[in-house]
């Protein structure tokens, strides 16, 4: 397992371990619409950076997590992202064959999109080591 597979798995996993329904890659509907039941979190965008020494492998990354669902307000987002933040920032996720160093939220945010959607985006940034 590659290490941005190990990193997804791990934010996969606290994810689901609050209840809430995670994909990388959202089910789609013939039309090209989503076919994920609302609310959902989707991993999205992940960028690593390589800080390897002589002795360790390492990386730091950013990785976007968002929160979708549909409704009247942004309530849910809200409550969602709090659920996130309980359960990734500052937590010590389980990486294969890693060990993360850290990881906080630097950035959330609430995007209105179309038909009563809305895109809960929040930034996690980090680190973590490959164990040799």
């Amino acid at each position: 397992m590659g290490p941005e597979e190990a990193l997804a798995s791990a934010l996969f996993d606290a994810v689901g371990g609050t209840g809430l329904t995670c994909y990388q890659v959202v089910p789609q509907a013939r039309d090209g619409g989503a076919a994920a039941e609302f609310p959902y979190v989707r991993i999205g965008r992940m960028v690593l950076t390589e800080w390897d020494t002589k002795t360790e492998t390492g990386f730091d990354f950013a990785v976007r997590l968002h929160s979708r669902w549909r409704g009247g307000s942004r309530t849910l987002g809200q409550q969602m992202q709090a659920t996130l933040f309980a359960a990734i920032h500052l937590q010590p996720l389980s990486i294969d064959n890693g060990t993360l160093l850290e990881i906080r939220r630097e950035s959330s945010e609430i995007i209105d999109l179309a038909d009563g959607e809305f895109d809960g985006v929040c930034e996690y940034r980090g680190q973590f080591e490959l164990t040799p």
